[in-house]
């Protein structure tokens, strides 16, 4: 509660640069504006997420309970893109500021929903309390060299870390794709983002089903790989009357799999929290989670260095309305939809092969965090 109001308030300093002053000034703005900003996202995200794995410490509640929030992150998330898509107006930078100011009273509607909905019981708080206490003696860094020594959960960091850079890079490049490649106004994004949304909400019941019979590996590996796959058609979409209908049937595809995928991102971070936790004897929850935290926003760096990078080398104008040369065009497919793909598959193919928190190996897990405290139940 204590970050909420600094973070949003920070977001929307992000988007009014002082326009007046010279570049200098501008990029230290910038950075001291960005880093303030990612200094309370990390303090709210960290207390939002760290309380996850004990909360629903059962396969089935972690199952039902990330579905659940799934379906209503969704929602807002593709709720929040399209308004974007409706402000958002190319060669007009106050638009930013406005899709800013509307983002944030959005997010204080729903802040207020979380913090009143919040419940924590008094049997989670005093192990957690009482776990801390224990762990006084153990460091940051120490904590932060035994998780790094848990394969899974470095799997599940990576994973994480490329699917929200791969997102990024996807959502930032539309503002590009469509006026540049396919020659259409922001506004045609609205209907693709609520196709892609309906697909996204529609199947995670079939996911959450999918996971109870075959784990969250599988279901994890397969919806990375399929959803890298459903980028790659957008490589040769072309400009004319029928490219917004094939726009249409693939962002229905990506839904499907987008589901799927953040349907068991939490329960894949539990079980790999619950295997550090093991090892450390106590639960370090909130310092677990900051190190995933930390791992995921080097993904926004990522993508702002990609699309520097490529604008560059590429020879991207930058002036509203300009014609971009081929070569431009192709450096904004590659960041949009080749890159996200690649990384998406590569992370699947590492999964499958290297993460192996499931089956005999996980029911001993459980019953050893049962046997030694660590867990609610």
């Amino acid at each position: 509660m204590l970050a909420a109001g600094p973070m949003l308030i920070l977001y929307i300093l992000i988007w009014t640069p002082l326009t007046f002053a010279g570049a200098m000034v501008i990029l230290i703005y910038f950075l001291v504006v960005t880093c303030m900003f990612d200094l309370f996202f990390s303090i709210y995200n960290v207390h939002v997420y760290g309380g996850f794995t004990n909360q629903f410490p059962t396969e089935f509640e972690r199952r039902r309970a990330f579905a659940i929030a799934t379906i209503f992150m969704g929602a807002v998330l593709t709720f929040l893109q399209v308004v974007g898509f409706l402000i958002v107006k190319q060669g007009r930078p106050e638009t930013f500021v406005i899709l800013s100011i509307v983002i944030v009273c959005i997010l204080i509607v729903f802040n207020i929903i979380l913090f009143a909905g919040l419940k924590e019981s008094e049997g989670m708080k005093n192990m957690l309390i009482d776990g801390a206490a224990k762990a006084e003696d153990q460091t940051f860094f120490q904590v932060m060299k035994t998780s790094l020594k848990r394969k899974n959960f470095v799997l599940s960091v990576m994973g994480y870390t490329v699917q929200i850079t791969s997102m990024a890079l996807w959502s930032a490049g539309l503002y590009y794709y469509y006026p540049d490649v396919l020659g259409l106004d922001y506004t045609a994004a609205v209907l693709p983002a609520i196709i892609m949304i309906v697909a996204f909400m529609a199947f995670i019941p079939l996911w959450s089903n999918f996971s109870k019979k075959h784990g969250f590996k599988r279901t994890y590996y397969t919806c990375f790989f399929l959803h890298g796959l459903s980028f790659l058609p957008f490589l040769f979409i072309q400009p004319g009357p029928y490219a917004l209908y094939y726009v249409l049937a693939f962002s229905f595809i990506q839904g499907i799999f987008y589901g799927g995928e953040v349907s068991v991102l939490m329960p894949i971070a539990a079980d790999a929290i619950d295997d550090v936790s093991v090892n450390l004897g106590n639960r370090q929850d909130g310092t677990l989670q900051g190190i995933r935290t930390f791992f995921f926003r080097i993904g926004i760096i990522v993508v702002g260095v990609v699309f520097t990078l490529t604008s560059l080398m590429t020879g991207y104008s930058t002036l509203a309305g300009a014609t971009q040369t081929p070569l431009a065009i192709w450096g904004i497919r590659f960041k949009t939809a080749l890159l996200p793909a690649m990384m998406y598959m590569i992370m699947a193919l590492i999964f499958y092969l290297f993460y192996d928190l499931e089956g005999d190996k996980k029911a001993q897990l459980m019953r050893q965090c049962k046997e030694m405290g660590l867990t609610r139940c």
